[in-house]
């Protein structure tokens, strides 16, 4: 492995990864300058793919046959996502219902080149192995940033960022306004017959649309700087998240969970903001929600973890987001010692987005919601090649596939949730999407039903 370090602006950062945007599989992990104290990547030039299927009897056993070989270094050696319906394979001895989806189960590469920024420091690190597989434009990129000079030359001269306006015509939502709210009713009918206590529901929309996927997602960013955002660019399609919720993270032997629920917007005047934030604490709907959640990734930690190590170091806290407030539990725990899938798989999915009891939410989701969720609610970030990794929980994410951009927003339904309540949920945590695709009136019509 090659490395080089060298100071560097967080804008400077941003134009390196919108310069490299276009590249096939290039990935950008992004965290974000002043958000939180965790590093952003840059992944580009992958020498090795590993696409899975439905083809696959057991995904999660072929994941963990091909995610092998580790050793001591930290960088980023599998990045991917996996999506939503892997869940349908996560108990071993249950096989769940689920539709048919229009990307892979999961998707990971090796990059041959790692652009990681922290505290204003850029690593670049450079896999010597990947030499013998790249191609001539991208081996002479290899080439080229072997040299420091060269790099910090080629970043300080990268232009700045330009979007355009983004122009979208929207062809087909899953749910009107009455319809979702008949789903949360049939939600509310299975908690009161007790089959669940809490279970989440979301709804779909599709737009038309011509732009650039980077471009969408940049401007998202700066609507709505988050931790965990994400932006992944295949062959055939796009992801763009921008998630604020981690969904499951292994580093120096502690495993570590987020789950985020509880939501309520934003005031629009910093009066109004502080009594939204002081009614958010004081709920005892949205509390009860949290705990909920919170014990089932308890208990998720607790079949992978030493006897006594699942600790909840932080039960409430508020996390302001650009557009809404929401209520976040920080939970730890020592590992056994396991394979990172099969750490993953354990856990997986995030029980923020399914509900609790957690496999018979997920039997209700798939009949209620009658799609496949693909990459929405599933988990998008990285293996290292010591086995440490970090995945978010892929909420307020995107798919651009065949130019029609897919959102879906959801949210958690309990036995006193309020139908429109929770409908208006769903606009208020998709206001951003709806600022960046210029559409604000299309939001603010539903919002004054």
């Amino acid at each position: 492995m090659t490395r080089h370090t060298l100071d560097c602006p967080f804008a400077s950062f941003l134009k390196l990864a919108s310069f490299f945007s276009e590249t096939k599989e290039c990935s950008l992990l992004l965290s974000g300058d002043h958000v939180e104290e965790k590093p952003s990547h840059l992944c580009l030039f992958p020498y090795k793919h590993l696409s899975i299927t439905q083809t696959h009897d057991d995904p999660w056993d072929q994941l963990k046959d091909d995610i092998s070989h580790f050793d001591s270094d930290p960088t980023p050696r599998w990045v991917g996502y996996l999506s939503y319906e892997m869940s349908a394979y996560s108990d071993i001895d249950r096989k769940l219902p689920h539709k048919a989806l229009p990307i892979p189960l999961a998707h990971f590469n090796q990059p041959s080149i790692i652009f990681t920024y922290y505290r204003e420091k850029l690593t670049l690190s450079i896999r010597d192995e990947a030499k013998s597989y790249l191609k001539n434009k991208e081996l002479d990129w290899l080439e080229k940033f072997s040299s420091l000079n060269f790099s910090s030359s080629f970043i300080s001269s990268l232009s700045e960022i330009k979007t355009p306006n983004l122009e979208m015509t929207p062809l087909f939502e899953s749910d009107d306004f009455e319809s979702y709210l008949e789903k949360i009713q049939i939600a509310k009918e299975h908690i009161y017959a007790g089959d669940v206590y809490q279970v989440n529901i979301s709804r779909s929309q599709s737009l038309k649309t011509r732009l650039r996927a980077f471009d969408l997602f940049y401007k998202l960013y700066k609507i709505n700087p988050v931790p965990f955002s994400a932006y992944l660019n295949f062959e055939a399609f796009q992801i763009i998240s921008a998630s604020p919720e981690r969904f499951l993270k292994l580093s120096n032997g502690t495993l570590e969970t987020r789950p985020i629920k509880g939501t309520i917007k934003r005031g629009s005047r910093p009066d109004l903001d502080i009594a939204q934030r002081h009614t958010l604490i004081k709920s005892q709907k949205e509390e009860a929600e949290l705990m909920m959640i919170c014990d089932l990734m308890r208990n998720d930690l607790g079949k992978v973890s030493k006897a006594g190590s699942v600790k909840c170091i932080e039960r409430k806290k508020v996390l302001e987001l650009s557009n809404v407030f929401h209520l976040e539990s920080t939970i730890i725990s020592e590992p056994i010692k396991m394979h990172p899938i099969d750490l993953i798989r354990s856990c997986y999915p995030a029980g923020s987005i399914t509900g609790c009891p957690k496999l018979r939410s997920m039997e209700i989701i798939n009949e209620i919601e009658k799609r496949p969720r693909h990459i929405y609610c599933g988990s998008i970030g990285y293996i290292s090649s010591n086995g440490d990794f970090d995945f978010n929980v892929a909420i307020r994410t995107a798919l651009l596939k065949d130019e029609v951009l897919e959102v879906q927003f959801g949210g958690a339904i309990t036995a006193d949730s309020e139908q429109v309540a929770e409908y208006k949920e769903t606009l208020h945590k998709g206001n951003p999407f709806f600022k960046a695709f210029e559409k604000d009136s299309m939001a603010l019509d539903l919002l004054h039903r």
